[in-house]
């Protein structure tokens, strides 16, 4: 997370034209920055959010001891 955090921080330095971002060829490198921002934030999202959702539905469904139909109960594998 911190380093997500310092990466979004640097880019959107470039973006915003201080530091190394300013000067020659800062064009071509607002639009690196700009894509590289939109992966980082999404990636971040999907981490957090969409992973952990999955993570807690499985451990929802475990808890329960949903019965498969070859296995039956999930408590009868004494995992």
């Amino acid at each position: 997370m911190m380093t997500v955090i310092a990466t979004i921080g640097g880019l959107l330095l470039i973006m915003f034209g201080s530091g190394s971002g300013s000067g020659s060829g800062s064009e071509g490198m607002w639009r690196i920055a700009a894509s590289m921002l939109g992966g980082m934030v999404s990636a971040n999202l999907l981490t957090l959010v969409v992973i952990l959702a999955m993570e807690t539905k499985a451990r929802v469904s475990l808890m329960r001891g949903l019965r498969h139909p070859d296995l039956g109960s999930i408590h009868s594998l004494n995992l």
